[in-house]
């Protein structure tokens, strides 16, 4: 008799996590209370809100750059809750919604791009802007079908 095969876990997994901005003070803020949240591979998964209501308190917490009080964060079924942000970026991208945020203004578009895709691994930016690296974003921006890629030198 063949034993089931276990499901694999969700992608992503928040469990119960909770963030407040000044605690112990008039200021206090509860940004997120309580939240859970499966993500599952290849999922396609949109948060809506108004301000204030702690989609970026979400995606903060979730990417390592604000600790939350209480909760779990796994990833790929890897508790990654104490993890510092650069230890997740090696897995976890986010792009800004302000384009002077996250971007180095004075390279192009394609340089930007290689430096994210690398950032993990990357010991120079002179060893991750390669012909093949420029090459592969290219290849990789075409893809999308947008006609960005006759861009990337801007």
């Amino acid at each position: 008799m063949n034993s089931p095969k276990a499901a694999a876990p969700p992608m992503l997994d928040l469990h119960g996590v909770r963030k407040v901005f000044h605690p112990g003070t008039p200021y206090k803020v509860v940004a997120l209370d309580g939240i859970s949240l499966e993500v599952e591979k290849g999922s396609f998964v949109i948060i809506i809100g108004t301000n204030g209501s702690g989609k970026s308190a979400l995606l903060n917490a979730i990417a390592g750059s604000v600790p939350f009080e209480s909760g779990r964060i796994s990833l790929m079924g890897r508790d990654i809750t104490g993890w510092p942000e650069h230890l997740r970026s090696k897995y976890i991208g986010r792009v800004f919604q302000n384009p002077l945020m996250g971007t180095i203004t004075e390279l192009t578009v394609a340089e930007n791009l290689v430096l994210s895709s690398s950032r993990s691994t990357l010991r120079s930016l002179r060893t991750a802007v390669t012909r093949r690296s420029m090459n592969d974003i290219k290849d990789r921006v075409a893809s999308l079908k947008l006609g960005l890629e006759t861009r990337l030198n801007e």
